[in-house]
């Protein structure tokens, strides 16, 4: 599961101000049982937003490896591309027959799913970004009812499809691990198939090279890294635009009573004594409503359909919205989850955006939303808007930047389990803000992200989900 440093402090932090806006509430409404307000009548969507994303347009593959053989590996990353939403379809079309048997995956399995992409004329590999249940992608997906329950609760992160004349031989990763099995045949494997096949000649978003053992490191058998020559120059960002007005519309119900104050650097705070919204003059937003969290029985995938429809109507989405972290938040007293295994008090999501088919690593993340058993309780928002981009500068090959990380091992990172389930080209944010710059994501396998520098392998941060070691 990928997902930022503060995805407990951003829940806790609701929750503390949920506390004084409880307290509130119970002044101006003393009704004994508090609910979410109603948001308002009014949808908003900031400029170069878009509307209608779903759960599962949120949920879609970080990117979409192609393998044919041993003779060639290639991205596609970029979802605006006809030929990545159709191999997406494809795939989705051949889920509901390639429900993962009941077993664990393991280190072993791991290493015949690489020996599979490297033989198989061509294979698929879909890198889903986040470590959920089976049943929690199902619902995500749409699948639902047409799933058998036999390895359901099973996690997974990352699959890979090779159809054959059998059917197709199948991995479910979780990790740095995973689980080979077979599929049987049915119309849709075929056709995925022939649109593999159809792209095995053709230019897509860059090439790939199997990645070299590094010392010092365990790494996942079958990871593959942009061919020598990738490159991508530092980008010039300005936050988001945001209208107060037209988000006090869309936020609070039209009869609410919404009181104003300023602060400091064109901070503007509005409170109904319910919910209450911050929004700083650099374009930031942070919204919060003041119900105690309650035991949540709704699910992961429950989760991010509110998440989607919530936002959907306060602001909108960037056009590349992805989803970054999805944590469940563990009831007071309990222990840490992943996952969305039971005893929650709700979940904490995070999106991230994606430019040039590479994710964005940042902190704070473009939009982060916090759902309880009785709706949206959190909202923030920081989304950057590409402005230039600059020359681009060819990245340090993948196995010296893990070289140098494996030398200078970062004390925010879990030194328990050196282990390397993958490594991807994206951006971090700079020191001063408004620039990203390219690195090297290296997702370790407790979930937690570190962010290497393209040009020199230095550490820049560590990204670390709730519940990761």
């Amino acid at each position: 599961m990928r997902g930022p440093a503060t995805t407990a402090a951003t829940f806790a932090l609701v929750l503390l101000v949920g506390g004084s806006l409880v307290l509130a509430a119970r002044l101006w409404a003393p009704a004994p049982n508090v609910q979410v307000p109603l948001i308002g009548d009014a949808r908003y969507a900031v400029p170069g937003t878009v509307a209608g994303l779903s759960a599962g347009d949120l949920a879609q593959p970080w990117r979409i490896l192609v393998h044919f053989g041993a003779d060639r590996t290639a991205a596609l990353a970029d979802p605006g591309d006809a030929r990545y939403s159709t191999v997406w379809a494809d795939v989705r079309a051949v889920l509901p027959d390639l429900t993962p048997p009941a077993g664990a995956a393991t280190a072993q399995g791991a290493g015949a799913c690489a020996a599979l992409a490297a033989k198989a004329p061509g294979s698929v590999e879909v890198d889903l970004g986040q470590r959920l249940a089976w049943s929690s992608w199902t619902t995500i997906w749409g699948l639902g009812a047409t799933v058998s329950a036999a390895g359901s609760s099973q996690p997974a992160d990352r699959l890979l499809i090779a159809p054959d004349s059998t059917g197709a031989e199948a991995c479910r990763y979780a990790g740095a691990a995973a689980q080979a099995y077979h599929a049987a045949d049915v119309p849709a494997l075929r056709h995925l198939a022939s649109d593999l096949a159809a792209l095995r000649n053709q230019p897509l978003d860059y090439d790939l090279t199997p990645l070299p053992p590094v010392s010092g490191l365990s790494v996942r058998p079958g990871i593959d890294v942009p061919d020598p020559g990738f490159a991508r120059g530092a980008v010039a960002v300005r936050l988001e635009n945001i209208a107060p007005t037209y988000m006090l519309a869309a936020l609070f119900p039209p009869a609410a009573s919404v009181r104003r104050s300023a602060g400091v650097d064109g901070l503007q705070n509005y409170s109904d004594g319910l919910a209450e919204l911050h929004l700083g003059g650099d374009g930031t937003l942070q919204y919060a409503v003041g119900v105690p969290p309650s035991a949540d029985t709704e699910g992961p995938g429950q989760a991010l359909m509110s998440a989607a429809a919530f936002v959907d109507q306060a602001g909108g989405w960037p056009p590349t919205g992805l989803l970054f972290d999805l944590s469940a938040v563990p009831e007071p007293g309990s222990f840490r989850l992943r996952g969305g295994e039971g005893g929650s008090v709700g979940y904490s999501l995070t999106f991230t955006e994606r430019w040039r088919g590479l994710p964005l690593l940042g902190d704070p993340a473009s939009i982060a939303v916090d759902v309880g058993a009785r709706g949206v309780l959190g909202y923030t928002r920081h989304v950057d808007v590409l402005a230039q981009e600059g020359a681009p500068e060819y990245f340090l090959p993948a196995a010296q930047a893990l070289a140098r990380l494996a030398a200078s091992w970062p004390l925010a990172a879990s030194s328990a389990d050196r282990v390397v389930s993958d490594i991807f080209p994206a951006y971090a944010k700079s020191g001063e803000g408004l620039r990203w710059q390219p690195v090297w994501g290296v997702e370790l396998d407790d979930g937690s992200i570190v962010a290497l520098s393209a040009q020199d392998g230095s550490t820049l941060d560590v990204l670390r989900p709730q519940g990761a070691g």
